[in-house]
């Protein structure tokens, strides 16, 4: 089995061994809504009901996703620590949406990350594709470089 998001491979694929091509469609828009709310709520006292004017923003985003899954968990995270309808308007205004590439929605929930996270994504660009890291070292990587700041309740490492 081969997967890919590209028409042009997958006709490449189905000549070469002779197979047919299956094309996956997405998700209905209503199974969207309740994955994105699912992720967007999550841990929330308060059933989704209870906050109509960001479920309305949610089925907007929806139509923008187009049955997407991975941009259904993606944007229901980015969605999800912030229950401020003004945060919830600017993530479906994002230019990034209507691009209709799940990099641009990966790069949607990398750029709302605070600033020292993104440092801590960004520093993995240094190393090679592939290369395995211990995580202890990673962390005191971060610590070192002061990506990961001390707080009075926690030491770094738990951070």
């Amino acid at each position: 089995m081969v997967t890919t998001r590209m028409d042009s491979v997958a006709l490449m694929f189905a000549n070469l061994i002779k197979r047919e091509v299956v094309k996956l469609e997405g998700l209905k828009e209503d199974e969207c809504l309740q994955l994105l709310n699912s992720h967007a709520f999550a841990g929330v006292e308060n059933p989704p009901n209870d906050h109509k004017k960001l479920r309305i923003i949610a089925g907007e985003i929806v139509k923008k996703i187009l049955g997407s899954p991975l941009a259904a968990k993606v944007i229901g995270g980015v969605l999800k620590d912030n229950l401020d309808e003004r945060h919830w308007r600017t993530v479906r205004e994002s230019s990034l949406l209507n691009q209709n590439s799940i990099n641009s929605i990966l790069r949607l929930g990398y750029i709302v990350l605070p600033n020292l996270l993104q440092n801590c994504f960004a520093f993995f660009c240094m190393f090679p594709q592939n290369h395995a890291f211990d995580k202890d070292d990673l962390v005191r990587m971060w610590i070192a470089l002061g990506f990961i700041q001390p707080s009075q309740r926690m030491v770094s490492e738990d951070i």
